[in-house]
């Protein structure tokens, strides 16, 4: 089980990392590592859950709470690194700013999820991760959205302002959400969920900014530097609408006591 998973997180890791550009989906070497690395990672399924000691319990997955929260984690994440990358490109490409704004953008994000990450962490403990996580993800999803429409004379404060009100949706929803999917899981299986959310979070991280790299460059080769505001406006966008999708999930998680009557055997092999 470790050599596969070993195997297919690394093929697929070299093969992303290899393509830096359209034309190294049409190589054959980055292909068939691809093709490889999703074959172990098939057989590494495959092998876990006919094990009655597997190496990582994917069982969890049938708890609805975890499944959940795990999602939700991968959304966020892949909405995070997005904005890393096209936000120096948005404030110093299009707006014209030099790189000392993007940090202070950034800064901004951070900053507020730090503050709003204490309050997620005190609402989840009051009310529960439906409301809390519904509504990070709701200003997370708007702030994306508004990023992606915004103008080559925008004024720097409102990237400012928007990257305040997703630092305070990333507050609400990414770390409740993951405290909330282990607190789903029997005890002896929390160190293993955590591992599986991490790995999951980074999988699809690393593909989504591949994906869109790809997408920059195919703008911008066919047609030319001026389409590079239109180009980033359409990835954030795109990166908005995939975290509304996320809604209902949240909308969907299990209440306490729904979370309480879950079966310990479901995630036990059988």
């Amino acid at each position: 089980g470790y050599l596969l998973v070993a195997s297919g997180i690394g093929l697929l890791m070299i093969a992303i990392s290899r393509m830096h550009h359209a034309q190294a989906l049409l190589d054959p070497v980055n292909q068939a590592m691809v093709l490889v690395a999703v074959a172990c990672l098939v057989a590494f399924v495959r092998v876990e859950l006919s094990r009655q000691a597997p190496l990582l319990n994917l069982r969890l997955f049938n708890l609805r709470g975890y499944r959940l929260s795990v999602i939700i984690a991968v959304v966020q994440s892949v909405g995070m690194f997005e904005c890393l990358v096209l936000l120096p490109l948005l404030v110093q490409s299009v707006l014209g700013y030099n790189p000392i704004w993007t940090g202070l953008a950034l800064l901004c994000t951070a900053s507020f999820a730090s503050l709003f990450g204490q309050w997620g962490g005190k609402a989840l403990d009051r009310h529960g991760p439906r409301t809390v996580v519904a509504v990070g993800l709701l200003l997370t999803g708007v702030s994306t959205l508004a990023l992606g429409m915004l103008k080559a004379d925008a004024a720097i404060g409102v990237v400012f302002v928007l990257m305040m009100i997703r630092g305070a949706g990333l507050g609400l929803s990414y770390m409740p959400v993951t405290t909330a999917g282990l607190n789903a899981l029997p005890e002896p299986m929390v160190t293993q969920g955590a591992a599986m959310n991490n790995i999951s979070r980074r999988l699809v991280a690393s593909l989504a900014i591949v994906i869109a790299s790809l997408w920059l460059e195919f703008r911008l080769n066919t047609a030319g530097p001026a389409a590079t505001p239109s180009a980033i406006s359409e990835v954030f966008i795109a990166t908005g609408l995939l975290i509304f999708l996320a809604l209902p999930c949240a909308w969907r998680f299990p209440l306490d006591d729904e979370r309480a009557e879950a079966q310990p055997d479901a995630v036990e092999p059988r």
